[in-house]
This record gives C-alpha cells, structure tokens and sequence, in this order.
C-alpha cells in the first residue's frame, strides 16, 4: 500500500492513527522488500510480527509462504485484518504483546521475529524476543 491507499482505508475505517500506540505505516516499497530480504523468509517459516496495522508487511511475509501469527493490540485494525486477510497461513491475535505469552503462541517450532514496531515496545519487545525460552532463529525489526 501507499501513502494514498493507507489514508484511504484509515479514512474508510474512520480510524486516526493514535500516536500514543506508536502506529505508523509502512509505506515505502523499498523497504518492504529489504525486510522480507533480510529476513529470509522460507516457505513453512514460522514468524511472529508484532503491530501488523493495515497488514502491509503481513501480508508481504504471507506472500513468501510464511507462518505469521500477527499480534495487534488495536481491536480496530485486529478487526481490519481478520476481514482483509484471507491468507489461511496468517493468524490474527487482538491483543498486547508486552502481556501475551509470545513462547504459548509460538510453540517449539523453530521462528523468526519480523516486525515493524511500535516505538514505545521496541526495546520490550525485542528483549522479550531475545530472552525467550525458545529465541528466534532471525530477528528483522524495523523501528518506527
């Protein structure tokens, strides 16, 4: 999606981005592209994504044959996604990932940390990756 396409659904939703979240849009196609790249991504990989949004990199990682459990703390966009991803690889969590047990939605099976995060968790989130019981494989986190 581009910057119009994004206005466009957010207006259609009648959502603002609430800064206070640390929601922004990954616009710039370039860097999805780099994401996905650096990442590695492999048909059957597992990831986990923190603050999907609209779904851009969701979808992108989707796309690569990736496992994404996306996990969104905005029920809005949680909504949003659940009605505009059809992927059946891709599994939608509304809730916080400071307070979810990220180790009970991952399982034992081997994963990577692909995300464009919220600022406000970025240092959270990444240490909570880090220090998991089972730690990612790769982590790819592009800080908002």
């Amino acid at each position: 999606m581009n910057a119009a396409e994004i206005k466009l659904e957010l207006s259609k939703m009648g959502v603002r981005p609430n800064r206070r979240l640390g929601q922004n849009f990954l616009i710039d196609n370039n860097i999805l592209k780099t994401i996905i790249n650096a990442a590695d991504i492999r048909k059957g990989d597992q990831v986990l994504e923190i603050g999907p949004g609209l779904g851009v990199l969701t979808s992108a990682l989707a796309d690569q044959g990736a496992q994404v459990i996306a996990i969104e703390k905005d029920r809005r966009f949680a909504d949003y996604l659940v009605g505009a991803i059809h992927e059946l690889s891709v599994r939608i969590i509304q809730g916080d990932a400071v307070t979810l047990h990220w180790h009970e939605l991952i399982g034992d099976r081997p994963w990577k940390f692909v995300s464009n995060l919220p600022y406000q968790i970025t240092s959270f989130a990444l240490r909570k990756a880090l220090w998991a019981p089972k730690p990612p494989d790769v982590v790819v986190a592009l800080v908002q």
